[in-house]
């Protein structure tokens, strides 16, 4: 299974190589879904959005909940698709964007997380700083992150390296992009990431397919992965 995986996004990145190299950009929405990358906005006042994908390595579902025009919060849980598809982690994250993206053409905020094993113990925490700005006549985005993220070693205690990833978002018509990002901790261990994004309905209900690994050989996070991500206009 996760050969063929591989296989398949391999020549997934082949095909978006190509198009990138033959199309114009057109226009985009910044969405995060599977993408490791995050981008700097929130949901509108009363607003909802329901994330998931399904992964070679993991699965999650994420509903976010606009709090304000300022903050968001998403539970959310996470599947280990690479083993036995077992729930391996539940987690809540709260976002901050004090900047408007669409009025200023950037925007800039805040994002912090923590998440739980199966048995309630604390397996993670991560913060970090998301900048987006609108590039190539507001057509397209890149996205920068900049934070610490903890993870829990062999001995129950948290290690922290520091998290930077880069991400762009270019728009080929009104409702095809190509996704591409490349991240790291510490340095170490870079991975990309990259795919394709349909607006099946815009602005409500788009698609992504994407697939990455590590430079690594012997890592092969985040792996082939498609999601969904759902947002209606207001739920209250």
């Amino acid at each position: 299974m996760r050969f063929s995986a591989a296989a398949i996004g391999k020549i997934l990145l082949v095909l978006i190589c190509s198009l990138t190299a033959n199309f114009w950009s057109f226009s985009n929405t910044a969405n995060a879904q599977q993408m490791v990358v995050d981008d700097a906005t929130v949901l509108v006042d009363r607003q909802m959005q329901i994330e998931a994908w399904y992964g070679t390595e993991q699965s999650w579902i994420q509903p976010s909940i606009s709090l304000s025009h300022l903050w968001d919060i998403t539970p959310g849980i996470i599947f280990n698709t690479g083993d036995d598809g077992s729930i391996s982690q539940l987690f809540g994250e709260l976002k901050y964007v004090p900047t408007d993206l669409s009025f200023d053409g950037y925007s800039y905020g805040w994002t912090g997380a923590i998440f739980f094993d199966t048995d309630g113990r604390v397996d993670r925490v991560y913060t970090y700083l998301p900048f987006t700005k609108y590039v190539l006549d507001r057509t397209s985005l890149v996205h920068l992150n900049i934070g610490f993220d903890g993870r829990d070693n062999i001995d129950g205690d948290l290690e922290y390296g520091f998290f930077t990833g880069l991400r762009a978002d270019f728009g080929l018509t009104d409702r095809f992009s190509i996704l591409s990002e490349v991240f790291t901790t510490d340095f170490e261990s870079p991975s990309f990431q990259a795919g394709v994004r349909f607006d099946v309905v815009q602005d409500v209900l788009n698609i992504d397919i994407t697939y990455g690994d590590s430079f690594k050989s012997e890592v092969d996070y985040p792996g082939l992965n498609i999601g969904i991500a759902f947002k209606p206009t207001r739920v209250w």
